[in-house]
């Protein structure tokens, strides 16, 4: 079997690598909607990634199309390639058991209650998120969610900042107007995600969100990195090479992915 997580995440890594690169060319706009087409037929509530097509510098940006065509092209390739995966499920599929949802749960019931109660459920998606402190504290629940890593929920949010940190005094390549398209792509996507769980996994009107886990928020924390370095970029500056750079952030990923690992595989095979 494969999981569709990795699958996900792999084709994610890639397009936002690609977008990062320098020289953006066609062959990279064309690779792009192919990534995201693929992450689209697997988790179609990650369409608003599709905007960050629009935070390439102007002066890397080389394709013959402009960046409001490309964005166009993105979102139309993803749609097409999630409905024909919808009507290849409804034909092909075979022996895949329904989804079993709690007692109470209404899932077009729950959408219609959101659209009629919008400031009430603003209110209950920022509360919620607030008690579970935005999901930051919990990228360390790894397994079926039984292994609990203290450390790696510990330090997660802490590293990020610290990378974020190293690359702060880089943050100048980018305009004040990616930073607001950073922001409106992390609080659309955090929005769009709850509210799925929502409608998915909680009674009608509860005043909490059920089901919501760190895993489904992997691809906002580059996101939030870049805010975090744009944010600190005035204050600090670590005047670092780009290779001296990327070393450290090798070296701290790589270590924090090392006490992950230890620490789930003692939570198997040692308590």
């Amino acid at each position: 079997t494969t999981s569709y997580d990795s699958m996900f995440l792999s084709a994610f890594i890639l397009m936002f690598g690609l977008i990062c690169k320098n020289n953006f060319r066609q062959w990279d706009l064309l690779a792009v909607v192919a990534l995201f087409s693929v992450m689209i037929s697997i988790k179609p509530i990650y369409f608003p990634l599709a905007f960050l097509i629009l935070t390439i510098p102007k002066s890397e940006y080389k394709p013959k199309t402009n960046k409001i065509s490309a964005l166009l092209l993105i979102l139309g390739f993803g749609a097409i390639v999630y409905l024909g995966s919808l009507i290849y499920a409804d034909l092909f599929a075979s022996n895949i058991p329904p989804t079993v949802y709690l007692d109470g749960v209404d899932k077009l019931s729950q959408i219609k209650y959101v659209l009629s109660n919008p400031v009430r459920y603003a209110m209950v998606m920022v509360v919620d998120g607030y008690l579970n402190s935005f999901y930051l504290n919990t990228f360390g629940d790894l397994g079926a969610l039984d292994v609990h890593c203290i450390l790696t929920n510990l330090l997660s949010p802490v590293l990020v900042v610290v990378v974020a940190a190293l690359y702060a005094d880089t943050a100048k390549r980018y305009k004040k107007s990616d930073a607001v398209i950073f922001s409106v792509i992390t609080v659309a996507s955090y929005a769009i995600i709850v509210t799925g769980f929502y409608a998915m996994w909680s009674t009608l009107g509860s005043t909490s969100i059920l089901g919501v886990q760190s895993r489904y928020f992997i691809t906002l924390v580059p996101l939030l990195a870049a805010l975090i370095s744009k944010a600190l970029s005035k204050a600090i500056s670590f005047n670092l090479g780009d290779r001296s750079r990327d070393n450290a952030t090798i070296a701290i990923c790589g270590g924090l992915s090392f006490v992950a690992a230890f620490e789930m595989f003692a939570r198997y095979f040692l308590m």
